[in-house]
């Protein structure tokens, strides 16, 4: 069960969670001892008030230490909308490339909601056909944060969930929202989702990276995704075009270059770049 609200957890639960915590302060411990995820114990010890400092530390944020990573968003594999092929473009770049990591910024499934297709409207086949690609690159890392359509499917089957957890090239992050520090500098990772409210401590971050919005779009430190999918929704009078990101760290520098489909795959150059020391 995908708990996504404080309410969920019975005041049984909340209160064991939290003794549990206390007794120990070791939030491995718990996780060994308890049937619950990283994110619902942190949820619930931060709505006890718990501070915060140990909570971010709890988080076991992971490190990255490549000097190239690919970032994408909004795949929305079973659409109508979606198309393999970019997806697949994304994941030949990083192999020709030896880039190693994929960050996934959310929406990776359609779900039953809108424009789903025929083909796919069973949801264990959208699971499928993520897993099918996931095992054409064996060597490449993929970090998932979910998104909105993304809690819409996993919470319909328990056992979806615990078959991604099964890879080991596959790094779930969470829901909403989360981090990764890459090579010590700490990125905020972000999927608006209405209905999740377990909430993760709040860390100072570098930069911000959010899924969702379907098209580029820069505002100071916040670099909104394209989407990966002809699913073009916009935000403004300006109608965005498919794409993903190659983030480059170097000199103390991370750069993103912007790469899109128009329709072949084409580099428009560096769109943000900034020190992180």
């Amino acid at each position: 069960m995908i708990r996504y609200n404080t309410s969920m957890f019975s005041k049984t639960e909340k209160d064991y969670i939290l003794s549990k915590y206390l007794q120990s302060n070791n939030l491995d411990e718990l996780l060994k001892e308890t049937p619950y995820s990283k994110t619902e114990i942190v949820a619930i010890l931060l709505a006890n008030n718990i501070k915060n400092q140990s909570l971010i530390s709890a988080l076991n944020i992971p490190n990255l230490q490549d000097n190239q990573l690919i970032i994408i968003s909004d795949t929305h594999l079973g659409s109508k909308l979606d198309n393999l092929n970019y997806i697949y473009k994304a994941y030949d770049y990083a192999l020709s490339n030896n880039i190693k990591t994929i960050i996934h910024l959310g929406d990776l499934f359609q779900s039953t909601m809108r424009n789903v297709s025929p083909s796919y409207i069973e949801p264990s086949t959208q699971l499928q056909l993520f897993l099918t690609i996931l095992k054409s690159y064996p060597s490449i890392d993929t970090y998932i944060l979910f998104g909105n359509h993304d809690l819409h499917l996993l919470k319909k089957d328990d056992t979806f969930l615990k078959e991604l957890n099964n890879y080991n090239n596959l790094k779930i992050l969470g829901f909403k929202k989360s981090y990764l520090s890459w090579q010590n500098t700490i990125i905020s990772l972000h999927h608006p989702i209405s209905k999740y409210n377990l909430n993760i401590p709040s860390i100072i971050d570098k930069i911000k990276l959010y899924g969702h919005r379907h098209q580029l779009y820069l505002k100071d430190n916040q670099i909104y995704l394209p989407s990966l999918s002809d699913d073009l929704k916009t935000y403004s009078n300006i109608e965005g075009t498919p794409g993903f990101l190659i983030a480059t760290l170097k000199d103390n520098k991370i750069s993103f270059e912007h790469l899109e489909f128009i329709p072949k795959m084409t580099s428009k150059g560096l769109i943000y770049q900034q020190k992180i020391r």
